[in-house]
């Protein structure tokens, strides 16, 4: 097969000449609906393809991808001749876009001959937003038009041809255009938009769900902008902060003055999250702002600052980008390597220097800068140091800078290098394996998961995600019984995308790898109520290692999933018991007070039976917990018993006297002296005569425990009252001398 080749669009306005929506005299038939709106070039940023027919006219291409998205039916795409079924084209957006409709003129229409001579779609399968359609196409020469119901709300739409109709030897599958339209409302197409919104919106204020939120945020795109604007509070900076990152990252032009009226907030970090979103909806007017705020912070906010310049692409930052490079901090330099792009052509002018220093970081960081910038000047030098670098180092930064243009032109000089002897290089090729994509590399990624170096194998995991559901069972694999953890932890974060289901994520939850149990319980907590059920089940029925993981994902959730665990708690293991009754005790929830009440009963195990009251003690007041806890004297365990009597002294359970004055004569000293400090906290004068009795005893010869008849003074004295007096003066003549301060203390 010949080489493959992904065009990337160059500029925008090389790329699509005419809008997507133009008409032409093929679109009578099939107008757009009064609730539809076409789709512009302006909202396509690259059109990519599987490959491109090297068929000619004149020394011409004719079939390059860009022809589907040029406003022209007398230009085409084709596929290489041999690629029928499995070729794909793919166009890439600004932003979520909705689309309800694709139209195309199949084939190559220039002329009859061009037409019978190329692959024309028979069935195609749309990919985007996490979901996949399967259509069913006629073979018609002219415009054809599919709905999409209901519709797709996607960062970009793959179409990948699964049969044609007719002989490919021009090219395997040919369109000639390819045009969307989408719903003029969104919300009209998507009844429960607004609730989603709303619901995304209130997890922004929430530890533990911002995440989620924000992620649901930027799927659903420009909608959200309005709601988002609508939320901000001033009087709450935390969420005004969090509502306006939200916003920049959506990058919608609209909701710049909503940032820029907080740029006065008393709020520093306010008004930093507004700069940085400022720089990210690309608004130059406010350039002057930016660069004071990245010339007068450290740290964090300097780099928080550079990341808004590097996304505004105003020219007049190039110097401190370029300079960045190579003596920023990290999250600079990597900042300046994805953005760079930004800048366009002066980008290419700007790295020159550094292309040509004699410091080979200098040139490494310039060569996976490039990547960014979508320029044949750039595409031309990065091929140049891959054939022609001899340091691996270099070789590697151009592996990168291709790697993430995407450039299938370099696939096959890239994959060769998979067991180079250089560690850098083979990590790059595995990182670049994954942007390129491409099912036959599976085997080789495979491999690279065991190399002797864990970077490797890292980035190899990490790569396999791109790869699709061919993968998925090998990153099972490798989630699970990985050779080390961080390798496990860059699997599971391949398999575990946005998209995963709660069945995949408790597979992942039986890790042998403790850091990705972790991770996979926190997916869990995002997936609503099938995932905190899955975690209560691990929590009464999984492994003691699942469980682990999730009774912190529960702990963080908060007292909301009580009621769902103490209903499935009765049958867990002892194990899981002692767990679910430290939540309990976590949350002071009432609602646990009977299932810690039959477990101090029923438990066989002695912590079960003291984490029970412990459980009691936080969760009841102190007349629901006074029973339970004064039966707990009587348990066999000194542990259990302790625990009850520090609750009741902590509780100061008046009711509770006599059965604490009975354990002053219980032979573990442990017990008599929490007896003896409990006494003293609950106050009550009938626990003298018991305290007395107790001094006395432990003055004589044969039971001498200064430290404990030291307890007791403390604890009479706290009683009070004239009967304690005969202790106390009794205490002031005791043989040693702290039990003589500590009633010095009481009386005076």
């Amino acid at each position: 097969m010949a080489t493959k080749i992904k065009t990337l669009g160059t500029t925008l306005g090389t790329l699509l000449a005419a809008t997507l929506g133009t008409a032409a005299a093929a679109d009578a038939p099939n107008p757009l609906r009064a609730d539809q709106i076409a789709l512009g070039r302006e909202r396509v940023i690259r059109v990519e393809a599987s490959s491109t027919s090297a068929a000619a006219e004149s020394g011409r291409a004719l079939y390059r991808a860009a022809n589907v998205a040029d406003g022209r039916d007398w230009s085409a795409w084709g596929s290489v001749p041999d690629e029928t079924s499995g070729a794909w084209l793919k166009l890439v957006f600004q932003k979520v876009e909705y689309v309800d409709r694709f139209e195309f003129v199949p084939g190559d229409a220039r002329e009859t001959t061009a037409f019978n001579h190329c692959g024309r779609p028979g069935r195609v399968r749309v990919e985007g937003g996490g979901e996949s359609r399967t259509y069913d196409l006629p073979d018609r020469r002219w415009q054809q038009v599919v709905a999409i119901e209901p519709p797709m709300a996607a960062n970009s739409l793959k179409f990948t041809f699964e049969t044609v109709h007719g002989k490919a030897e021009l090219g395997g599958v040919c369109l000639s255009e390819m045009k969307l339209a989408g719903p003029a409302d969104p919300f009209a197409a998507f009844p429960d938009l607004s609730k989603r919104i709303d619901e995304a919106v209130s997890y922004l204020s929430d530890d533990q769900r911002f995440a989620q939120g924000r992620r649901a945020l930027v799927a659903i795109g420009p909608p959200a902008v309005s709601r988002l604007i609508a939320a901000i509070h001033p009087e709450n900076p935390h969420l005004t902060a969090r509502l306006l990152h939200v916003l920049g990252e959506l990058g919608d032009p609209s909701a710049i003055h909503a940032a820029a009226t907080q740029l006065r907030h008393k709020d520093p970090a306010v008004r930093d999250a507004a700069l940085w979103s400022l720089g990210a909806m690309g608004s130059v007017a406010h350039y002057d702002a930016l660069r004071r705020w990245f010339d007068q912070t450290a740290g964090k906010a300097r780099d928080q600052a550079f990341d808004a310049l590097v996304r505004l692409g105003d020219d007049r930052a190039l110097d401190v980008v370029v300079s960045e490079l190579v003596g920023g901090s990290p999250e600079r330099r990597e900042s300046a390597e994805r953005h760079l792009g930004q800048f366009g052509a002066a980008a290419v002018a700007a790295l020159r220097p550094l292309l040509d220093s004699t410091v080979r970081a200098e040139r490494a960081a310039a060569l996976r800068a490039l990547g960014s910038v979508d320029l044949p000047d750039a595409q031309s030098i990065l091929m140049a140091n891959l054939s022609g670098a001899t340091d691996s180092e270099l070789r590697a930064a151009a592996i990168y800078g291709l790697a993430r243009r995407a450039d299938l032109s370099a696939h096959d000089a890239i994959a060769t290098l998979w067991d180079s002897r250089y560690l850098v290089e083979r990590q790059a090729v595995a990182y670049a394996l994954g942007q390129f994509a491409q099912p036959e590399d599976l085997e080789t990624l495979d491999l690279l998961t065991t190399d002797v170096s864990m970077s490797v194998r890292q980035a190899a995991a990490a790569a396999m995600g791109a790869l699709g559901e061919a993968a998925r069972p090998r990153l099972r694999r490798l989630s699970t019984l990985g050779p080390d953890g961080a390798t496990a932890f860059a699997a599971a974060k391949a398999l575990l995308t946005a998209d995963a289901g709660t069945d995949e994520i408790i597979l992942v939850l039986g890790s042998r790898h403790r850091e990705v149990r972790h991770f996979a319980a926190a997916q869990l907590a995002e997936h609503g109520v099938l995932g905190q059920t899955a975690l209560i089940d691990a929590t009464v029925a999984g492994s003691d290692a699942a469980r682990e993981s999730a009774v912190g994902q529960l702990r963080k959730l908060g007292p909301q999933v009580l009621p769902a665990l103490l209903e499935k708690a009765p049958g867990a293991r002892e194990a899981a018991q002692a767990d679910v009754l430290r939540l309990s005790a976590a949350f002071k929830e009432p609602i646990a007070l009977p299932h810690a009440v039959r477990q101090l009963t029923d438990a066989q195990d002695l912590v079960v039976r003291r984490l029970a009251v412990e459980a009691i003690s936080a969760c009841g007041d102190a007349d629901s917990a006074a029973t339970a806890l004064i039966a707990a004297l009587d348990d066999k365990a000194v542990e259990v018993r302790l625990a009850a009597i520090h609750a009741l002294g902590q509780k100061r359970i008046a009711v509770a006297t006599s059965a604490l004055v009975a354990q002053l004569d219980h032979p573990s000293r442990e017990v008599t002296r929490a007896a003896v400090l409990a006494l003293g906290q609950i106050r009550e004068q009938s626990a003298l005569d018991g305290l007395a009795a107790l001094f006395h005893a432990k003055q004589g010869l044969d039971q001498d425990d200064p430290m404990l008849r030291q307890d007791i003074v403390a604890s009479v004295g706290r009683i009070g009252g004239d009967r304690s007096l005969p202790v106390l003066m009794d205490a002031m003549a005791d043989r040693d001398v702290r039990v003589r301060f500590a009633a010095q203390d009481v009386l005076y």
